[in-house]
């Protein structure tokens, strides 16, 4: 079957307004990124919110971005944790990992270094490489966990086998100063 994007466009514009969840996130993600309809962050936020109100963990995870980010909205790190902590109830990584910087950085929820690395941890748990990194750190640094080389470096090792070049280059450093 040859692609046909306006086709799909209107198929997903149509389920959309059935109420299909699906449909909604779809025609929120055309309209935030302007593919084969004008960029209209405000409509992309609408669709994003009625996905939303149907537990979309993405919907609720993009919209808390927008929340962070001040996207067609003023920045409000409060409501961008309200979001991301519904998105990461419902396993979300990629929530869960915001929602980890959130606590480790006291934004829109008190610093607490135990829940940023609970929430490190529940993503890292998912294969969320940056999590991985950033669990590791917390056992090297004993962040909101007991220090722990051993688990530190298992994390940062996990981390970099799986892709990320930050975790790599910290490996290899550790290795080098003769921690690992």
């Amino acid at each position: 079957v040859e692609r046909n994007h306006k086709l799909a466009f209107a198929l997903y514009k149509r389920a959309a307004e059935r109420g299909g969840v699906v449909g909604q996130v779809k025609m929120g993600e055309y309209y935030a990124e302007g593919r084969f309809c004008e960029q209209d962050i405000q409509q992309a936020r609408s669709w994003f919110a009625k996905a939303a109100e149907r537990k979309a963990p993405l919907a609720l995870f993009n919209l808390g971005v927008y929340a962070l980010n001040g996207i067609g909205q003023k920045t409000d790190p409060l409501i961008a944790a309200r979001y991301f902590m519904r998105a990461a109830n419902l396993g979300f990584d990629r929530a869960q990992y915001n929602l980890g910087c959130l606590y480790a950085e006291g934004r829109g929820v008190a610093k607490d270094a135990k829940m940023a690395r609970k929430w490190f941890e529940k993503a890292a748990k998912l294969d969320n490489v940056t999590a991985q990194r950033r669990l590791g750190l917390c056992y090297l640094h004993g962040d909101g966990v007991e220090m722990d080389r051993r688990q530190g470096m298992k994390w940062l090792t996990v981390a970099a086998l799986n892709g990320d070049s930050e975790a790599k280059k910290l490996v290899d450093a550790l290795k080098s100063e003769g921690i690992a």
